[in-house]
């Protein structure tokens, strides 16, 4: 085993070097933007190398960093334990990590072999069971709005196959789910009849329509999504240009005013119960903000008091732009979290502090989020913010010791 100091108390552990002279291109930056000939494949991914800052070992050094990124957790390999999946929608990235730790104590350490089960995935991944297999099915965007894929295990690796895209009934014809492109809808069983529904704001960002899923009602088979357009104005509420929304809309147009200017699009959506009365409450990230939105749902499907700016036990969340909130069991303690991450490339470059932590000291019944920090994952990752300059480090591994030959900033 070879230890090679290569700044500060960072190490770099090789371990079986078998070769006379290794030569190791190390970079400090998530993604550099540059623009070159595609030549083929020129080098091939090595996993193995450790990384320690201190005394501690970092799981994920080599995964590329966070930028605007939303979480999901799903047993990759069937071994009993979720693991997590990133998908940064800015440059359709998926990338997979295996958990090598335990209940209550995760360590998502980056495997990146998963990443090749994934489909293409546009603007938005969200991993849930929609056909009572146990296993999780996977949404994205597709071409219409929302597009299902049924997942499998083949060889203890989840595995996915296209279902199909989602329609509704329209008075001409099939009408596609809508999503506007770059937001993400809520994918949640909003009337807890058993099966999963969709809302997703309008291609103008003012009222929230609600699309049912009557897969128990008509007595289908778990197999199936038959969809409706319940109502186009969930919550009774409209949305303006201004942080907070107009309470009691009569869903019948731009009540917001004569000016469609005040509407907007931009929307990142989640339901969950966070007042623990039994009902499903809102929560979203618009483009304009740098916080999030808090809906209460007066127990009827009805918005009747709001929360403008994010604050949850004393402490307002404020990311760089745009949040998404993430309703995700994170630390694996049998409760789900609240984690809020960027959804788009701030003007600040320091973006390595990008995803906040909101841990559940309650229950889901009744759930207590308390703030613990903005920084999730980084600690495990190299990740020094966009359009950060890397230094090229040249080593080459001679009789003894190694010697440092060359280092450039680019």
């Amino acid at each position: 085993m070879e230890e090679i100091p290569i700044f500060g108390n960072i190490r770099l552990i090789f371990h079986h070097m078998h070769k006379s002279f290794v030569t190791l291109f190390f970079t400090m930056v998530s993604f550099c933007h540059v623009q070159a000939q595609f030549q083929g494949p020129v080098y091939e991914s090595f996993q193995n190398a450790t990384l320690t800052e201190g005394s501690y070992s970092m799981s994920a050094p080599w995964c590329g960093g966070v930028n605007a990124t939303q979480l999901s957790l799903a047993d990759l390999n069937q071994d009993g334990k979720n693991d997590l999946v990133l998908y940064d929608h800015l440059n359709l990235l998926v990338r997979t990590f295996i958990n090598t730790g335990s209940a209550g104590n995760p360590r998502y350490t980056y495997a990146p072999k998963y990443e090749a089960n994934f489909p293409e995935i546009w603007y938005y991944l969200i991993l849930k069971d929609y056909n009572c297999d146990g296993i999780p099915d996977l949404f994205h965007k597709g071409i219409f709005g929302v597009s299902v894929y049924k997942g499998y295990y083949q060889n203890n690796e989840l595995k996915f196959t296209f279902y199909r895209d989602l329609f509704f009934p329209g008075q001409n014809g099939p009408v596609n789910v809508y999503v506007q492109p770059g937001d993400i809808p809520a994918i949640v069983d909003i009337d807890k009849d058993g099966d999963l529904d969709i809302l997703s704001f309008e291609v103008l960002g003012a009222q929230l329509p609600y699309y049912r899923n009557m897969r128990v009602e008509e007595g289908l088979p778990c197999d199936s999504m038959r969809m409706v357009l319940s109502t186009n104005c969930w919550g009774q509420f409209y949305q303006t240009i201004y942080q907070g929304v107009i309470l009691n809309s009569l869903c019948k147009g731009n009540e917001g005013g004569s000016n469609k200017k005040q509407r907007h699009t931009g929307n990142c959506i989640e339901f969950l119960d966070i007042e623990g009365d039994g009902d499903l409450d809102f929560i979203g990230g618009n483009i304009t903000f740098n916080t999030a939105q808090l809906l209460f749902n007066n127990g009827s499907g009805i918005v009747n008091a709001q929360d403008s700016m994010y604050n949850m036990n004393g402490h307002v969340l404020n990311l760089p732009v745009w949040p998404v909130p993430n309703h995700v069991d994170f630390d694996q303690d049998g409760d789900k979290d609240l984690l809020f991450s960027v959804h788009t490339e701030g003007i600040s470059s320091a973006n390595y502090e990008t995803i906040t932590l909101y841990k559940n000291l309650g229950t889901d019944a009744n759930p207590n989020f308390v703030y613990q920090h903005d920084t999730l994952l980084m600690n495990d990752m190299i990740d020094r913010g966009s359009y950060s300059y890397p230094s090229f480090l040249t080593l080459i591994k001679m009789a003894n010791p190694i010697y440092l030959l060359a280092a450039k900033a680019c």
